[in-house]
């Protein structure tokens, strides 16, 4: 059964992968198209936008790492791409500039929810040459995702910017249902990285020690 849902987790994990920097990609791409064409922003206004997101991102990553570590990483990664499908939702339904920088700042938020979750959870409890071969087809995943991301952009473009970005939307969906789907089938799923459950123990003992003098 142990076999099964380690089968089970490394398929779905790489899958989601594979979507998810498919999906990423193609908000990147077809955010410089709907803001240039769609709100005829500015160049400026353009590489702006395109940094604000990828900004709040790296610090979001740096500031909060350990707190996201703190709750299981399927609940995390779920709230991740619903949060990015919501932001890059709300992005196609104004066309004030200063709201669209209010959402992509949420959207770098979630986005810093992804991907260091997915990567300690698709390897924790992996060594040597399995761990090997998990880093591997994760990196092969996200990698054809990002190739492929282009290809499938510049197809919902030729009918709408914003229609590129309702089927990031779509996809982001898609991948959280693929991540509650793997939970509700695999208990194994729903834990801690070893890590956390390590450190959540070593918490309640010190709390239940005698530190009185």
């Amino acid at each position: 059964m142990k076999e099964r849902e380690e089968k089970a987790q490394f398929w779905a994990l790489n899958a989601a992968s594979l979507l998810g920097q498919l999906t990423i990609s193609m908000v990147n791409l077809a955010l410089v198209y709907y803001l240039r064409y769609t709100l005829e922003a500015s160049a400026a206004v353009v590489g702006a936008a395109a940094s604000t997101y990828t900004s709040v991102y790296l610090i979001c990553c740096l500031a909060l790492g350990g707190f996201y570590q703190r709750f299981r990483p399927y609940k995390v990664v779920t709230v991740s791409v619903l949060g990015m499908a919501l932001s890059s939702f709300l992005v196609t339904r104004t066309s004030s500039i200063i709201l669209v920088f209010s959402f992509l700042i949420l959207y770098g938020f979630f986005m810093s929810m992804l991907w260091p979750q997915v990567e300690a959870w698709i390897t924790r409890g992996a060594e040597g040459s399995r761990l090997n071969r998990l880093t591997s087809a994760f990196n092969f995943s996200w990698s054809f995702g990002t190739g492929i991301s282009p290809y499938v952009t510049a197809f919902l473009v030729t009918y709408s910017p914003s229609a590129a970005l309702a089927g990031a939307v779509v996809l982001f969906v898609v991948i959280a249902l693929v991540f509650q789907l793997l939970a509700a089938s695999c208990p194994s799923v729903r834990a801690l990285v070893p890590e956390r459950e390590y450190i959540r123990t070593k918490e309640k003992n010190e709390e239940k020690s005698d530190h009185s003098a």
